[in-house]
């Protein structure tokens, strides 16, 4: 059993575990296209640098998606902290897969998020 194995996390510091996978459901990628769009209606540039900001903040999922809040079992959310958006995401923790359900408005029904349900793609 290697380090990087289920029951035996941290047995070795020095033995990288695998990374993340992070995939981007087709309803979160509509929704940040829209909303870049909006962006840059409102202001020149400012499209980009929301998108800047949600590829930054998926890369910091991606980094440990346990840091973020709890929402259901496989559910977590991360708050951004420009922007008025909130990342819904799904935690596969056997095969360290993300998967990125929505790109929430706050002004959104808190529970809106949920009818986009995580579909595993093998």
């Amino acid at each position: 059993m290697g380090a990087s194995e289920p029951g035996n996390e941290g047995a070795d510091p020095e033995t990288p575990q695998r990374p993340w996978q992070v995939e981007i459901d087709s309803v979160a990628k509509i929704e940040l296209a829209t909303a870049i769009l909006n962006y840059e209606l409102k202001s020149d540039g400012l499209g980009e640098r929301f998108r800047v900001d949600v590829e930054s903040m998926i890369v910091q999922i991606a980094g440990n998606p346990f840091l973020y809040q709890r929402v259901t079992r496989i559910h977590r959310r991360a708050v951004m902290h420009v922007f008025p958006y909130t990342i819904y995401f799904a935690v596969h923790k056997k095969s360290r897969r993300i998967l990125v359900l929505n790109i929430h408005h706050a002004k959104r029904h808190p529970k809106y998020w949920r009818r986009n349900k995580p579909r595993w793609r093998q």
